[in-house]
C-alpha cells in the first residue's frame, strides 16, 4: 500500500501507549495477602476469566484505534494504479507519453482522445498523490526530458500536444534510461501513457533487450506503471494514407489508400483541394482496404503546386487528411555506370523509355566522376563497388536524397560501400531457379499497383545470383531467406541492392516479354521518382522526420488553415526557401493492431511493471485515497471500547426482601 504522507506512520507506534499504561498500573499496586478476602476471591474466581477477556478486548480496541488514526493521517492509497504495491514515496517520476497519431482516437463516451484522457488522469494522480517528487516529461516526438513544476498544467504543456508522428517506444524507454543514468535519483518510477499499438512498441525489435539490460544494471530498478488505452472505439474509424504524387502527362496522380476496420460496402466523398480550387469525388469502398490513383488535371500548368485530400470527419481526425506537393515539370536525369562489355541496354531503356521525358547518361566506372550528381535523380551502378573519391561523391549524392541501384558486379568483389559487400556468385541447380517467395507489398519499389494488384515478383526466374551482405532491410527474399532486393538508407536517400542482373545468363529480366522485365521497369521508375524528390521545388516527408537544414523560423504554414504556429510534428503543407513541403502521417500509424498482455510481458521481461487498462468511458481517478475508511474504523473501535467499558447490569433476586420507603 502507498501513503501520501508516510511520515505519519511513525505515529502508529502510539498504539503501544494503552499497553504501557496498563502495565504501569499493574506495577503501581502491590499485592498483599489478607485472610478475610480469600472468601471473596473464591466467590469471584469463576467470573475472573470473563473479566480478563473483556479487559483484553478493551485494551485491543484502544491500541487499534490509535494505530488506525495515524494510518488515516498518513493518507493511504488503494487502487489498480498506485495502491497495494508496497512501495513508498519516490524522488523522481518520469512520465513517458506516446504522442503518435493513433493516440488521437476519440472515446465516444468522453469525447476526449486517448492522449487527452491519459494526461488528465496522470495530472489528477500527481496532484492527489502530492508526494513532492520531481516530475519529468519525456515524449515520443522529441525524446527530450522536460521538468514539470506544476502537475496541474501537464495537459496544456506544448511537449504533450497532439502530433501526426509515429512513436518508437523502445527509443523512448532508452531516453528514460539515459536520463536516470545521468541524474541518478535514489528512487524513481516510470509512468507510461500509450495505446499499445504494435507498430509503436515493436515487441520483436532488438532495442528492448538493450533497454532491459540497462535497467537491470541499475542499483535500484524503477517501477514501471503502464496506463494503456486500447482501441475499443475504432470500429467506425476510416484511415486515409498518402503514398505518392507524380506528374503523368497533363495530370497529377496522387496515390491514396483507404482503410476501414471491417468489410463493409459504403460510398465515400473525398474532398480535394488544389491550392484555391476545391472539388469532390465519390469512391465506392467494399473491402477493408482500397488503393486508388486520384487523377487531378493540371492542364498546361508547368509550375509547382500543392493540395490536400480529406475524408469525412470521424473518431480520429489525424488520419482523415493527407497533403501533397509537386514540383515543376522537369525531365528526370539519371546516370548509368557500367563497364563497356556489360550488357546494360535494358537498364537504360527501363530508366529512360522512348518517347518519355527521362534521360540517362552512360559512363564507365573509371569515368563515374563525370556523372551530373547535382541534377541526377538516380544512379544505376553495374560494376564493382565504388571506392575513393567516387564513393565519397556517391555518399553525398545519397545524403542529399538521391537513389542508387546497385547490380552485382558479376565477378569477385572484395570492396564495400556503406558497410555492404557482395558475396560469391551462386548458380541454381540444373533445370531449377531461385524462387522469390516474399516481398514488401505496401511500400517501396515492389509495392502493389495503385489498383491493388501485385507485381509478378513471384513469377521471376533467377538462375544466377550474387547476394548483398551487410546491415540491410530486405524488400524481397528468396525461398532460402536471403535477399533478392534490399535497401540501405543513407541520409535522405536510399541505396538499393539487387542480387541478380538483367542478363540472359542470370535472369529473365533481359527478356522483354517476361514478367521479370516488367518488374525491372516498374522498380526502376519508382526509384527514379523517389530520387526526383530532391529536384525541383517540392518535397514530401513524414511528420516528425529529421529534416536537416530546415529552420522552423523561416517556414510558413499553408495548411491546415487556422491558429497555430509551425510544428513539423504535425501533418500539413509548408513553404520554405521557395519550396513546398508536404508532411503526412506515417503509414504504419493505422491504430488497428495492439499488443496482447503476453506481448507486454515479453517487452518488459523481468522488469517490474503494473498494467492498468482504460476503456469504455471509464472516469474514475487513478488515485483512490481510503483514509475515510480508517476514520470509520477508528469510530467503530471507540464505540466498541465504550460498550465493553460499561459496568455490568445488576441482577435483582425476586425472592430477596425489598426495602420500602419510610
Amino acid at each position: 500500500m502507498n501513503f501520501s504522507a508516510p511520515w505519519f506512520l511513525w505515529g502508529a507506534l502510539a498504539a503501544l501507549i494503552p499497553v504501557l499504561i496498563h502495565l504501569v498500573n499493574r506495577w503501581r499496586h502491590r499485592t498483599m495477602d489478607w485472610a478475610a478476602m480469600q472468601f471473596l476471591l473464591r466467590a469471584t474466581e469463576k467470573s475472573r476469566g470473563r473479566k480478563n477477556l473483556r479487559n483484553l478486548l478493551i485494551l485491543t480496541c484502544r491500541a487499534l484505534a490509535v494505530a488506525a488514526l495515524f494510518l488515516a493521517l498518513a493518507r493511504p492509497i488503494a487502487g489498480g494504479w498506485l495502491g497495494w504495491t508496497g512501495s513508498s514515496s519516490v524522488d523522481t517520476i518520469l512520465v513517458l507519453l506516446d504522442r503518435s497519431a493513433s493516440m488521437e482516437q476519440l472515446d465516444p463516451a468522453t469525447r476526449k482522445t486517448k492522449r487527452e484522457q491519459g494526461l488528465v488522469r496522470l495530472s489528477q494522480a500527481l496532484e492527489e498523490l502530492d508526494s513532492g517528487a520531481k516530475v519529468v516529461l519525456l515524449d515520443s516526438a522529441t525524446l527530450r526530458p522536460r521538468e514539470i513544476a506544476d502537475p496541474s498544467v501537464l495537459p496544456e504543456v506544448e511537449a504533450a500536444a497532439a502530433t501526426s508522428t509515429a512513436a518508437d517506444m523502445g527509443a523512448l524507454f532508452q531516453a528514460a534510461l539515459d536520463y536516470l543514468a545521468t541524474t541518478k535519483p535514489a528512487k524513481s518510477e516510470i509512468w507510461v501513457v500509450s495505446d499499445l499499438e504494435t507498430s509503436s512498441w515493436q515487441p520483436e525489435g532488438g532495442k528492448w533487450a538493450a533497454v532491459r539490460s540497462g535497467f537491470e544494471e541499475m542499483p535500484t530498478r524503477p517501477k514501471v506503471r503502464l496506463l494503456a488505452f486500447r482501441g475499443e472505439s475504432v470500429q467506425e474509424n476510416l484511415t486515409l494514407n498518402f503514398r505518392e504524387a507524380q506528374r503523368e502527362g497533363g495530370d497529377l496522380v496522387v496515390g491514396l489508400e483507404i482503410l476501414q476496420p471491417q468489410d463493409r460496402q459504403r460510398e465515400l466523398t473525398l474532398a480535394v483541394r488544389l491550392e484555391d480550387a476545391r472539388f469532390e469525388t465519390k469512391v465506392e469502398l467494399d473491402s477493408q482496404s482500397l488503393r486508388m490513383p486520384l487523377r487531378i488535371p493540371l492542364g498546361d500548368r508547368e509550375g509547382a503546386g500543392w493540395g490536400s485530400v480529406s475524408l469525412p470527419a470521424d473518431s480520429n481526425l489525424q488520419d482523415n487528411r493527407v497533403f501533397f506537393a509537386f514540383g515543376e515539370r522537369l525531365p528526370l536525369h539519371s546516370g548509368l555506370v557500367a563497364p563497356v562489355d556489360r550488357p546494360a541496354r535494358l537498364v537504360g531503356l527501363a530508366a529512360a523509355p522512348p518517347q518519355g521525358d527521362r534521360e540517362v547518361l552512360r559512363v564507365t566506372p573509371e569515368n563515374a566522376h563525370t556523372v551530373d550528381w547535382e541534377n541526377s535523380a538516380a544512379v544505376w551502378w553495374m560494376g564493382p563497388l565504388p571506392e575513393g573519391p567516387v564513393a565519397d561523391e556517391l555518399t553525398r549524392f545519397l545524403e542529399a536524397g538521391g537513389v542508387v541501384l546497385f547490380f552485382p558486379p558479376g565477378l569477385e568483389d572484395s570492396g564495400s560501400f556503406e558497410g555492404v559487400a557482395w558475396s560469391a556468385i551462386e548458380d541454381a541447380p540444373a533445370q531449377a531457379t531461385f524462387e522469390i517467395v516474399g516481398w514488401v507489398p505496401n511500400e517501396g519499389p515492389l509495392a502493389n499497383a495503385e489498383d491493388g494488384f501485385p507485381l509478378p515478383v513471384d513469377r521471376m526466374e533467377v538462375i544466377r545470383r550474387q547476394l548483398p551482405v551487410g546491415d540491410l532491410t530486405e524488400l524481397a527474399s528468396y525461398a532460402d531467406d536471403v535477399p533478392f532486393l534490399a535497401r540501405k538508407v543513407v541520409g535522405k536517400g536510399a541505396a538499393f541492392f539487387c542480387s541478380t542482373l538483367p542478363d540472359e545468363r542470370w535472369s529473365g529480366m533481359a527478356l522483354p516479354n517476361r514478367p521479370d522485365a516488367l518488374v525491372l521497369a516498374v522498380m526502376m521508375q519508382r526509384m527514379l521518382g523517389q530520387g526526383g524528390g530532391k529536384l525541383g521545388s517540392a518535397r514530401l516527408a513524414e511528420a516528425g522526420e529529421s529534416l536537416p537544414g530546415l529552420e522552423e523560423g523561416v517556414v510558413e504554414r499553408l495548411l491546415p488553415e487556422g491558429p497555430g504556429g509551425v510544428q513539423l510534428t504535425q501533418a500539413g503543407l509548408y513553404r520554405y526557401q521557395g519550396r513546398f513541403l508536404a508532411l503526412n502521417r506515417p503509414i504504419q500509424e493505422t491504430g488497428t493492431e495492439f499488443l496482447e498482455e503476453n506481448e507486454v510481458d515479453q517487452v518488459f521481461g523481468s522488469l517490474p511493471y503494473s498494467l492498468f487498462e482504460v476503456g469504455g468511458g471509464q472516469q474514475e481517478s487513478l488515485v483512490s485515497e481510503i483514509w475515510r475508511t480508517f476514520v470509520m474504523v477508528v469510530l467503530l473501535l471507540l464505540l466498541a471500547e465504550a460498550f465493553l467499558s460499561l459496568p455490568p447490569a445488576r441482577r435483582v433476586d425476586p425472592l430477596a426482601p425489598q426495602s420500602s420507603p419510610v
